[in-house]
């Protein structure tokens, strides 16, 4: 609400002053710009979507194990199993940056936080008094960093001069790390992927300051109060009403009554709800901030759709897959150009890799994983000992280590159907591992053949085809699909190869008659 008035008592409507700024209740606060590498830093504090986007990259990676690793041929053997002192150097200024203010994994996440605000970030190297390797990294703000290039090509050194403090550092190339991204404007130096997205920023950032305004200011009706001509307005007024609508400021005011001096006259103003129009500003401002970080919607917070969380561990696939591992395969390439040379410059041995073993979303689901372990038996890929250390079953047995019979792996047939004496033998260990089926095994592939081609058209009408079609990480129920008989693991994945395929009836049929 605003107050205009011809009275002398009045700040005049030409007066620019603060206190005409103030009286009038307008904020000459200009909008966030977010073009600068000092804006870029300051957008997570400012942008909920950015910060949350910027926190999921920097924490995932933080959790991912940096590793030193010894070349034998074309297998690379973790340097732990094979200890070299280069390596053991290397792993240990991995794990600890420097004693001062970081350690290992603050500098993996401080360096994938700067890369994703900033597309690029820094590392200084401290050698001993004598030169040698490195013995300390000290991750260095890209804004801070300035490099001497006459020619615009070939950087001579690097200049370190920290925000507010004059102290300045010159740093040789080849005692610094600098991991960019790609920059067609300036190949110095990389491209921030928060610069084409600096509108959105503004409008999330905008939008947010409007609704706190609006519970803020919810109380004051929208319009403004006129003073009549001729009417006397006095100084002690100007402060009543300047109190008046200060305390008619924040939610818990709504519904009171202002009392202002006799003579106003308060013009209402419609105002056009927008809060539909802000919800879709807000929607594409945190589509736009995830798209160029890489980070699903969902994983950066939104969940608004109720079968969200059932599609959550494709999302953290696709977050691997397309974000984090090319991400820190980066990291790790940076190193190895940069870092590992000073230590194993002559013989070029050692190798600097992310470990990723114990990521969960890049694994299969544990039961996809204990079916395709089972092929491996059944295909005498794998040895039961390796089944068992996988899974953690117990310790190794003695006959582990000997390829299983096939037909001593397939899925246990009904005791009916089969003599068992005739049926060899398998340790009860292994057999206790199994699952557990009461189902018939299909006789030969020929009977198998004979149902699928007996579907004809309608072989991907059936519910156990629908349903491995709308989820392929699971076994085919062929117990369903052949009428409560089941096929060995071997045809179940030819019938699976077939399916994915998208082939005829048929063909999958003909392809389980071909002689092996």
């Amino acid at each position: 609400m605003t107050l205009a008035s011809p009275s002398a008592g009045m700040p005049a409507t030409r007066d620019m002053s603060a206190a005409w700024f103030a009286f009038m209740g307008i904020d000459r606060d200009a909008p966030p710009e977010y073009r600068t590498p000092s804006a870029f830093a300051k957008a997570p504090a400012d942008e909920a979507w950015v910060y949350s986007c910027v926190n999921k990259i920097a924490s995932s990676g933080a959790g991912v194990p940096l590793r030193v690793y010894v070349k034998h041929g074309r297998d690379l053997v973790p340097a732990a199993d094979e200890p070299t002192p280069e390596g053991d150097d290397l792993q240990y200024l991995l794990d600890n940056a420097n004693p001062v203010d970081m350690t290992g994994t603050d500098l993996k996440s401080y360096n994938l936080a700067a890369h994703t605000v900033w597309g690029e970030t820094f590392m200084g190297k401290v050698r001993g008094r004598r030169g040698g390797p490195p013995q300390e990294l000290y991750w260095l703000r890209a804004p801070d960093m300035t490099p001497k290039a006459p020619n615009g090509r070939q950087v001579l050194a690097w200049t370190h001069r920290p925000t507010g403090i004059g102290d300045e550092t010159v740093y040789e190339p080849r005692n610094v790390i600098h991991w960019k991204t790609w920059n067609l404007v300036n190949p110095l130096r990389g491209l921030s992927p928060l610069s084409s997205v600096g509108s959105e920023i503004a409008t999330g950032v905008l939008w947010a300051q409007r609704l706190a305004a609006t519970v803020a200011n919810d109380s004051i009706p929208p319009g403004f109060w006129q003073v009549p001509a001729n009417a006397e307005f006095t100084k002690q007024d100007e402060g009543l009403v300047k109190r008046t609508l200060r305390a008619l400021r924040g939610p818990r005011n709504k519904g009171r009554t202002a009392i202002m001096p006799q003579g106003l006259d308060f013009k209402a103003i419609s105002l056009t709800p927008q809060a539909a129009e802000m919800i879709a500003n807000r929607k594409v401002s945190r589509m736009a901030v995830c798209a160029v970080t890489g980070v699903p919607l969902v994983l950066a917070g939104d969940d608004e759709k109720t079968s969200v969380y059932a599609n959550l561990r494709d999302a953290e696939r696709v977050f691997w897959r397309g974000t984090m591992v090319p991400k820190l395969d980066g990291y790790a390439d940076i190193l190895n150009n940069w870092l590992v040379p000073d230590f194993d410059a002559t013989r070029r041995r050692l190798v600097v890799a992310f470990d990723y073993s114990e990521i969960e979303a890049l694994k299969p689901t544990l039961d996809v994983e204990w079916n395709m372990w089972l092929g491996g038996i059944y295909s005498q890929a794998v040895v039961p000992n390796e089944f068992r250390r996988h899974f953690r079953l117990g310790a190794d047995v003695p006959w582990g280590d000997r390829p299983v019979p096939r037909t001593a792996v397939a899925i246990r047939p009904d005791p009916a159907a089969l003599d068992p004496a005739a049926l060899p033998t398998l340790d009860p260990a292994l057999e206790a591992a199994l699952p557990e089926t009461s189902s018939t095994i299909v006789a030969d592939e020929s009977s198998a053949a004979g149902t699928l081609r007996s579907f004809g058209r309608d072989l991907y009408k059936q519910p156990a085809v629908r349903a491995w079609v709308a989820n392929p990480y699971e076994p085919l129920d062929t117990a369903a699909l052949f009428a409560g008989r089941s096929v060995p693991t071997e045809l179940r994945l030819s019938i699976e190869a077939g399916l994915r395929r998208r082939d005829p009836a048929a063909a999958i049929a003909a392809s389980l008659e071909v002689p092996a």
